[in-house]
């Protein structure tokens, strides 16, 4: 068997596109980031986001429907 070439390979479409990011809380050990994305057209999601030395987890996530 020869060696894959993985350029060959279809690569899958990213669905999302980053709108905006937003810092809204700097304390001492973590920040709280506002992600704004568009997962399909016309639609986005806003992700608040609690980042702590390396440990990012998403602390609630609001679907804002369709946009025109």
């Amino acid at each position: 068997m020869g060696a894959r070439d993985e350029s060959a390979l279809p690569r899958p479409l990213n669905p999302y596109r980053l709108l905006k990011i937003q810092i809204i809380e700097i304390l001492e050990d973590c920040l709280f980031l506002v992600i704004s994305v568009q997962t399909l057209p016309g639609h986005i999601e806003v992700l608040i986001v609690k980042h702590k030395k390396r440990k990012p987890a998403i602390t609630a996530k609001l679907w804002l429907g369709t946009v025109r």
